[in-house]
This record gives C-alpha cells, structure tokens and sequence, in this order.
C-alpha cells in the first residue's frame, strides 16, 4: 500500500518573549560572594550558566550584575526570582533596578561589547 501524502513544513517558532534578549559575554551576576556567568540578558529577565546548587523554583534571590566594561566593572544590585532551571541555565526575573532601566540596560551592553 502506498501513501500518497506531501508532508509540509512546520511553522517557524514563535517568539514569546515580550522582552529581547541580549547575549553578553562580559556581564556576571554575583551570589554569595560567588560569581556565575549571566548568558543573556533582558528588561526583566536574565539566564545564568552554573548557578548554586541551593537555588530552586519559586525562590527569591538578591544578587548583583557586574558588567565588565572597557574602563571599569559597573555593579548593579537586583533583587528577583527564579522562574526555571534547566540544563539550559537558571532564569531569573527580575524588577528594575533603576527607573530608566531599559535605556541604561542597552547602553551597558553596548559598553561592554566594546
């Protein structure tokens, strides 16, 4: 019996992320005096590779961005909660740390692509 069938492609993934992300290789997040490399970055969220073991699901954590910049670390406290752990990394999301968060959050990653 032969199957008369045209399989068609699927759809392309839709974003759902409201917020774009931004891959930075100079920016770590520091938790108990340790530090963890942040892989991207958005307004209100950020993935982190090898985070402590004790983090979990539902947790709230404080920690502290420091992006690397060609003259100076710039250190920024952000207090959130971790939405997921994966093999992919721990997401975090986070509030605001300044008011004019999204402008300054953009001219930090262009500094420390720099």
């Amino acid at each position: 019996m032969i199957w008369k069938y045209v399989r068609e492609q699927k759809p392309l993934p839709v974003n759902r992320r409201a917020h774009e992300r931004h891959e930075v290789d100079a920016v770590r997040a520091e938790i108990d005096r340790n530090n963890t490399r942040v892989i991207d970055i958005s307004r209100i969220g950020l993935r982190l590779n090898h985070s402590p073991t004790w983090m979990i699901e539902g947790q709230g954590v404080n920690l502290r961005l420091i992006f690397t910049t060609r003259w100076q670390d710039i250190r920024m406290p952000v207090e959130g909660r971790i939405l997921r752990r994966s093999s992919d990394g721990t997401i975090v999301l986070y509030r605001a740390p300044i008011e004019d968060w999204p402008d300054s959050l953009m001219k930090l990653v262009s500094a420390c692509r720099l």
